[in-house]
């Protein structure tokens, strides 16, 4: 069971979202996406992942446009707290396409540097932690690039030429 679903009012509330992760983690659930919006903007989002994870769910995932991991500190910070899956999200399979759909330039570079330093940092020792880069809105469009532990060499970068170019 996943605890996902509609948005609630309560976004920004840190104890009402800890009570929901509470609620549904009562009735099952076991895995959590945080998304919509931007999720690394909110500013209890690393405790809100430590909770989840002290209450059992055994899937913690963010999904993000991966833009404030361009500071490598900052990827470092997200790929340690706890988390066992990071979702980073192209919208175009270029950079004009990219910026085009969410009207934001210089994000392409942005993300892109993002995914990189998460890759880079991660912590070698998690076992489900996985770094997927998804490009395209539609199942038609998305291609997807895992990268577990033990699967690539510490110090390979990202494959982008599977991605597009910067």
């Amino acid at each position: 069971m996943n605890a996902t679903g509609d948005r609630f009012p309560v976004d920004g509330e840190l104890e009402q979202q800890k009570q929901l992760l509470r609620d549904y983690r009562a009735r099952g659930a076991d895995r959590v996406d945080f998304d919509g919006g931007e999720p690394t903007l909110y500013p209890h989002i690393f405790e809100l992942i430590r909770f989840a994870r002290a209450i059992g769910y055994r899937c913690v995932c963010v999904t993000t446009n991966g833009r404030r991991s361009a500071e490598r500190d900052f990827a470092r910070t997200l790929t340690h707290s706890g988390i066992t899956d990071l979702r980073v999200s192209l919208y175009g399979a270029d950079r004009a396409t990219h910026e085009r759909m969410i009207d934001s330039p210089g994000s392409f570079e942005l993300t892109l540097a993002g995914a990189r330093n998460c890759l880079a940092v991660m912590p070698p020792d998690l076992t489900r932690t996985r770094l997927k880069v998804r490009v395209g809105a539609g199942p038609e469009q998305e291609r997807t690039i895992e990268r577990r532990p033990g699967m690539l060499p510490r110090s390979e970068e990202l494959d982008l030429g599977a991605l597009p170019a910067g």
